[in-house]
């Protein structure tokens, strides 16, 4: 006795949308699964003198207006930045 080719052609069907239908049920569970982690929360960054006095200096909209204390906090992050840290430890 012979298979009805149609029949095979329609099962061959119905399988290939099952395995596709359990496929995307699996993606979605787990798409879930990621959504559903908490972020770490961030740790707090020690409180640096220096950002009050950046911010006040960021906002001096014209190069006129800049005082001589931007210039010495600028000058303070610069030496900051490209100084190495002796520790070896990297900065924020």
């Amino acid at each position: 006795m012979r298979a009805d080719p149609a029949l095979v052609k329609r099962m061959a069907r119905v399988i290939a949308f099952a395995l596709l239908g359990a496929a995307l049920a699996a993606t979605a569970a787990r798409i879930d699964d990621r959504e559903a982690d908490v972020p770490p929360t961030p740790t707090p960054r020690a409180v640096d003198p220096l950002d009050a006095e950046l911010e006040r200096c960021r906002k001096i909209a014209r190069p006129e207006d800049v005082d001589e204390a931007c210039r010495i906090v600028w000058a303070k992050v610069r030496q900051r930045f490209f100084t190495p840290d002796p520790a070896g430890e990297t900065r924020p």
